[in-house]
């Protein structure tokens, strides 16, 4: 399997003056036979996760009445858990624990 590269996108909203949207990127690389376990909490903004599609997926996405969750292609497992399509456990594994209390969380399988 080639590397696979996670791409993490993350909007923090902060109130100083005027509103201002702060944006950090960053990238991990996933080898072969290395897992990810990530844990990302946050009480108000926006989250926009980029999986790849050729590593197994697991998350948890724990959320408000006050917040949107959009999940593009993983299946919904029921109680805010989702998995990989096509899981295969040759492949490494992302583990995910997603919390937002007011705000959006988008994850993208790509």
């Amino acid at each position: 399997m080639k590397n696979a590269i996670i791409a993490l996108s993350l909007s923090v909203l902060f109130s100083q003056n005027d509103t201002t949207f702060i944006r950090d990127f960053y990238q991990y690389d996933l080898n072969e036979y290395q897992s990810l376990e990530m844990e990302l909490n946050f009480g108000l903004g926006a989250l926009e996760l980029i999986l790849p599609k050729n590593v197994n997926i697991k998350l948890r996405i724990d959320h408000s009445f006050l917040s949107s969750v959009d999940v593009d292609g993983l299946l919904s497992k029921g109680n805010d858990k989702y998995v990989s399509k096509d899981w295969d456990n040759a492949r490494p594994t992302i583990t995910g624990d997603i919390s937002v209390g007011i705000g959006s969380v988008d994850v993208e399988v790509d």
